[in-house]
């Protein structure tokens, strides 16, 4: 693939979280949705969606300078579900909006960040959009909006990138300072400015009974009935930017966590929701 190959020449492997998965969406409920919001995977595409839903290891020059003692929060992540396939781990989820929003944890200082850049591409490695996203004032969760330049069509799969540049003096300091400690005598030198999540997103049609359902529900509720019947990234966004609308809510924070949850992302249900990011 034309965007890992460029990647790998530099990048280390990366580590994903898994998650079960059961092989059939449950039905739409017709009573009223609870405020726990549950996700029901449906059965992945059978061509497979190999992804990370985690950044680089800990030869990226961005991970030397550890945030918290968990490696989860030090490392750029996606808020997309992983699950394993033998050998491989496989990111992949659906949306029923063409332009749907995928969102991903950043826990780099801005003063340690160049650059981002978004990925869109299709099932043939060909690239869609490309662009670079507007710079977190903070670290935290944000959101990314598939462009209005690009619509999402009904039955395709599609691969999105999200890949975080540090800045060239974050990365010779760190090389300088960690060069005799790297583990099997590794060359500080091999370590890379870059770190990338990868993973597919697949847009499905609305069973008309979801839809007329989803127009009598409240955000919170569409987000469990997303949840329930397998739309993953319709049902992240639906609970996040509720949360940003109310942020003190407690009910939104426990569907949050039990969301993530679900999604086998857990860890980073507590980390802030922050107001960005736009593509350009």
């Amino acid at each position: 693939m034309k965007f890992i190959t460029h990647l790998l020449i530099s990048l280390s492997s990366a580590i994903a979280l898994s998650v079960p998965l059961s092989h059939a969406s449950q039905p739409v409920s017709w009573q009223q949705p609870t405020l726990i919001s549950r996700y029901t995977p449906p059965r992945p595409p059978s061509k497979g969606a190999p992804g990370t839903n985690r950044g680089a290891a800990s030869r990226g020059c961005l991970m030397l300078a550890k945030i918290t003692k968990d490696a989860a929060l030090d490392n750029l992540g996606a808020l997309a579900p992983a699950y394993q396939e033998k050998a491989t781990t496989h990111v992949w989820a659906r949306t029923t909006t063409e332009h749907p929003k995928i969102w991903f944890y950043n826990p780099y200082k801005p003063d340690s960040i160049d650059s981002i850049e978004f990925v869109l591409q299709d099932d043939q490695d060909t690239d869609i959009y490309r662009g670079a996203v507007s710079l977190p004032q903070t670290s935290g969760v944000i959101g990314i909006q598939v462009p209005k330049t690009v619509s999402l069509q009904p039955g395709k799969l599609y691969h999105w990138y999200l890949s975080v540049k540090g800045k060239d003096s974050v990365c010779n300091s760190g090389r300088s300072s960690s060069a005799n400690s790297m583990a099997n005598s590794q060359s500080a030198e091999s370590m890379t400015a870059m770190v990338y999540v990868d993973g597919w997103i697949e847009r499905a049609a609305v069973p008309p009974a979801l839809s007329d359902r989803l127009k009598q529900t409240t955000p919170q509720q569409q987000a469990t009935l997303y949840g329930e019947n397998g739309f993953w990234y319709d049902a992240v966004t639906a609970l996040a930017e509720t949360q940003l609308a109310k942020p003190s809510d407690t009910a939104l924070k426990t569907d949050w966590k039990t969301l993530l949850q679900d999604g086998g992302l857990e860890k980073l249900s507590a980390q802030p929701l922050i107001n960005c990011c736009t593509t350009r």
